[in-house]
């Protein structure tokens, strides 16, 4: 096996579709990038209380999306593909846009707890730890480095039902969005977007 350096304890992991990068974030507020050739990461420091444990890859592996904890922005950076050198820009900062529900206006804020992107790149769902709604948000690539994300709409859980989402996930391969959801009482939802 190919042993990593380690710095505190891994929070959240997770490999580009494409397979040339490893995202790692740690509980110290360390996120390292590591291309899968040669395995060598490049170190990204943050504020030690702040963890980023949400992040999510786009199906092309060209942008990761993640948040950094009590923020009400998501980092968005763009990846170059020279590997096995890791070539990356922070392309954005994106606020999450209000979103109007009942005449109350909202906002898709908080500590985000999951990301999730379809395979299209077109819609994001994102759970947060405080709230027991999915937000959907309809995500367009402006001139090939900048996102605009949209509010599409609040997925609530099954009626009747005091529960959290726990797991989101994208059918892969999917003509139109088909979102799943599983709720901490057991249910598992499907919902096409």
């Amino acid at each position: 096996p190919t042993a990593l350096k380690r710095i505190g304890f891994c929070c959240n992991l997770k490999f580009s579709p494409n397979g040339y990068y490893l995202f790692a974030a740690y509980t110290n507020g360390t996120i390292r990038i590591w291309e899968t050739m040669n395995w060598t990461c490049e170190k990204w420091e943050n504020n030690p209380k702040k963890i980023s444990r949400s992040a999510v890859w786009s199906s092309d592996s060209k942008y990761l999306l993640m948040n950094i904890d009590d923020e009400d922005e998501l980092l968005c950076f763009q990846f170059h593909y020279r590997t096995p050198t890791i070539n990356a820009s922070l392309t954005s900062s994106i606020l999450l846009p209000e979103y109007s529900i009942n005449n109350a206006k909202e906002t898709f804020c908080g500590d985000i707890k999951d990301l999730i992107w379809d395979d299209s790149g077109t819609r994001l769902a994102i759970s947060f730890k405080s709230s027991n709604r999915v937000a959907i948000l309809i995500t367009t690539l402006i001139e090939n480095q900048d996102f605009q994300f949209r509010p599409h709409k609040y997925i609530s859980p099954p009626k009747n039902i005091n529960c959290k989402p726990i797991h989101l996930n994208f059918r892969p391969n999917s003509i139109q969005p088909l979102l799943c959801i599983a709720w901490s009482e057991g249910t598992i939802t499907l919902h096409r977007l």
